[in-house]
């Protein structure tokens, strides 16, 4: 190498008198370990770290990815495109589907001739001995766990073992709580349908499907093209689908509640979790299949769910606040039908606001009359609903010397629709005559 800096011993720091072990020496690109290592005394769930460096052919993919993006606004998109294993996966998906009266059951889409699942419970008892032992050092997060189980427990989404299954048919998901990025309070419960044990993981038996989701930049510009804007999301919508019963053994975890010297017990999940491969394609299917089950007096709002739904959160437009209530509470009403629960209302309109249930709104004490109306995130972008218009906030950019790091600050703004384009050319500008091979595309 012949940049000196980068061969710069900014710090470094030894073990302790008596402990045999490797230096670690903080160089300009981190921390590093130098030295000879020693056998260590036998742990029960050791782990490993390290850190691997992006090849050009992975920033050339990024790069790839990033102008497929940035073409959006002015590039046709392309006509959907259903492989076999989609429409192996569709076929399933339909045969499968029913109302049980209160809801819609979806069985797993599963790959043809998948392979007999490995008994993984004690796999699975490790995995939660090591998040036991994490939640038993943080309280705060210990409680947020306990409540979140005891919720799905008593809401049917998880029931506990009562009876054996065929072995080929079991898997035990490790998980672990996710705390929301911009709001630390929130955790949500992720199940690891990738771990692998023995060379399989369930998301390897399940098959994806194909993509329904409705293209994000339709959505948006319908959002924008009425007078009125309103915003709403479906509560919970991967637990509101429920897995087919001879499905559930696939979904199983252990619980008991930490701190206790309670036995650990068995439990399965009824519902479509957050992990699994399958479940966005399953719950944006069971949400479309509405417009075909709607009863007449709602087929034609049924025909607005297609149109727009982005996944759980609804961005509608209109001209009048009356036919903007009247359609949100059939809204309302026609996903009732299928167990969905259509709540955090948000609008432009303080006049369509007031005439909704203040329970369904995502702020049921504001002062429709004094309060200023909120500004909140819907699909990325920021919407002022007090101005009706997006706005951007941005943190201060570092300095960036690199194709790689010119890119991540450009990337870092959030803008499917070109609003800023005329700002950001500038630094596409930049990054495209950074150099002339491959990476500036």
């Amino acid at each position: 190498m012949d940049v000196q800096d980068a061969h710069l011993n900014i710090e470094d720091r030894r073990p302790p008198t008596g402990v045999r072990g490797p230096n670690a020496v903080l160089t300009p690109f981190g921390w590093c370990v130098v030295g000879k290592t020693y056998p260590l005394p036998a742990v029960e769930d050791p782990s490993i770290n390290f850190v691997k460096l992006g090849t050009i052919e992975q920033l050339e993919e990024c790069v790839e990815r990033f102008w497929k993006t940035q073409s959006l606004p002015v590039r046709e998109a392309p006509s959907t495109f259903m492989s076999s294993s989609d429409r192996v996966a569709m076929d399933q998906l339909e045969s499968t589907i029913r109302h049980t009266g209160t809801r819609y059951e979806v069985g797993f889409p599963v790959r043809p001739h998948c392979p007999k699942l490995p008994d993984n419970k004690e796999f699975a008892r490790r995995k939660f001995f090591a998040l036991e032992r994490r939640l038993l050092l943080d309280n705060d997060l210990r409680q947020a766990v306990t409540a979140q189980m005891k919720e799905v427990f008593c809401s049917g989404h998880a029931v506990k073992i009562t009876s054996a299954a065929p072995d080929s048919k079991v898997w035990f998901l490790p998980y672990h709580p996710v705390r929301h990025p911009t709001k630390p309070s929130k955790i949500r419960l992720v199940y690891d349908a990738a771990a692998l044990f023995k060379g399989t993981a369930i998301n390897d038996i399940l098959l994806k499907g194909p993509d329904l989701t409705t293209q994000l930049l339709a959505v948006l510009l319908r959002f924008r093209e009425r007078r009125i804007g309103v915003t709403a999301d479906i509560a919970k919508i991967f637990y509101q689908v429920l897995v087919r019963e001879s499905d559930c053994t696939m979904f199983r975890f252990l619980w008991r509640e930490p701190g206790t010297e309670d036995p650990i017990q068995e439990f399965q999940m009824t519902v479509h979790i957050f992990g699994a491969v399958s479940s966005s394609t399953v719950c944006s299917f069971a949400l479309q299949r509405l417009e075909k089950d709607a009863p007449e007096y709602l087929k034609e709002v049924a025909r607005r769910i297609r149109s727009s739904f982005y996944v759980d959160n609804l961005l509608s437009s209109f001209d009048e606040v009356d036919e903007g209530v009247s359609i949100s509470q059939k809204l309302v009403e026609l996903l009732k039908l299928v167990g969905f629960d259509l709540v955090q209302f948000l609008s432009s309109s303080r006049s369509l606001l007031d005439q909704l249930l203040s329970s369904s709104r995502l702020f049921p004490e504001l002062g429709l009359d004094f309060d200023d109306l909120p500004t909140e995130r819907t699909l990325g972008y920021l919407w002022s609903c007090e101005r009706d218009e997006f706005v951007f906030r941005f943190k201060k950019t570092e300095e960036a010397f690199s194709k790689r790091s010119i890119l991540s600050a450009i990337s870092s703004i959030y803008d499917p629709l070109g609003l800023l384009a005329p700002v950001v050319l500038v630094a596409k500008i930049i990054f495209r005559t950074s150099g002339n091979s491959k990476v500036a595309g």
